[in-house]
Parts: structure tokens; sequence; C-alpha cells
């Protein structure tokens, strides 16, 4: 992210046309790249007092599970928060109950399996075969669906989904605000982008 110090000038993207890098001029930005890494983006570099602020936040990552299954219902909510102790599996998303566009045949279920990691743990580097098996046995102790109902899964992972709010978190964040709070044409949006 090219900047004079008050503007953001333009940006470099990387793997565009035939994997080449380009740069493309800006007149106003939106980023909603992780506040951290929208901050070591920045050429020229910020003061360092802002870089270090920077590396001191934190965030989670996440993976789901999408499976479709052979069965029409199976809970009434758009998402429901699993809670038992059993289970490694945070939340799922159940996608036709948000919208009937969402998915492909009404008389089958999409779910989202989500589950809260850390890359490079022992969940995020599960082999994809192996993580939709042991995502479908949550699903049986659970009550929600058995094996002889999947027709077809994939696995997605997702980096730096959610913040963390370590202590101190909150004076890291100001640090960058207030650097930013200097450039008239840009804005940090999203969760990653606003650290919240």
């Amino acid at each position: 992210i090219r900047h004079d110090g008050h503007n953001v000038i333009s940006i470099e993207l990387e793997g565009g046309r035939a994997g080449k890098k380009e740069e493309a001029p800006v007149e106003y930005l939106f980023s909603s790249m992780p506040l951290p890494s929208m901050v070591m983006a920045l050429d020229p570099a910020p003061p360092d007092e802002v870089l270090q602020a920077a590396r001191n936040l934190r965030f989670r990552d996440f993976l789901v599970v999408n499976l479709i299954l052979d069965k029409e219902h199976v809970f009434p909510d758009q998402w429901i928060y699993v809670h038992s102790p059993i289970v490694k599996l945070g939340r799922v998303q159940n996608y036709k109950n948000w919208s009937p566009a969402m998915v492909v045949d009404l008389k089958k279920t999409s779910l989202g399996l989500e589950y809260f990691c850390n890359k490079g743990d022992n969940l995020w580097m599960m082999d994809d075969v192996d993580l939709i098996g042991f995502a479908v046995d949550e699903l049986e102790k659970i009550g929600i669906a058995m094996h002889k109902h999947l027709l077809s899964a994939h696995v997605v992972r997702c980096e730096d989904a959610y913040p963390l709010y370590s202590m101190g978190y909150e004076k890291h964040v100001k640090i960058i605000r207030s650097y930013l709070e200097k450039f008239s044409n840009f804005q940090t949006i999203g969760r990653a982008g606003l650290f919240r």
C-alpha cells in the first residue's frame, strides 16, 4: 500500500494477470486485511512504534468443514453453537436456513461445521479426508447426522479470522488508529481490519 504520508496513492497487486505484480492507482482505499498485515504492507513503513503495535496483535484461525447431507431437515436455526465437551466443534451453520438460494437442492442439507483453532495445530494440519471423517463423527456424537447421510464435503481454512483480545490489545490498536487517522482516503473495515 503506497502512500505519501497523507494519502494512499496506489496498491501493488500480486498474482493478477499471468501471476505478475502490477500497481493500481487508487482514489480511496477500503482495507479488510488483518490490521497487522495491513500495517506491514504500508510503503513507506510506519514508525517503529506503529510496527511494534501491529506485531503485538494476534488472531485466532478457524476452519470450516462443509458437508452436503442426504437429509432434508436437521435443525430449524441458521446456526447453532455447540457447547458439548465431547466434541471440538464450535458452531454449525445451516446454509439453506439462511436462504434457500444458498443450496442447489432443498431436499438436501448443506452444513458448515466450524472449528476454532490455530494455524499449525493438530486440527489445522489434519488431512482434509481425515478432517471430514472427524467432523461427521462429531455430528453423530451430538445427534445431528450420521456417516450414511454424507454426499459430499470440502474443507476451507481461514487464517486471522478472529481478533484475540489479549491484555493491552487496546493500547496497540489505539497506536495504529492514531497513525492511520492522518490518511484522508483510507479506511479499514471488517472484523480483521478493525480488530473487533
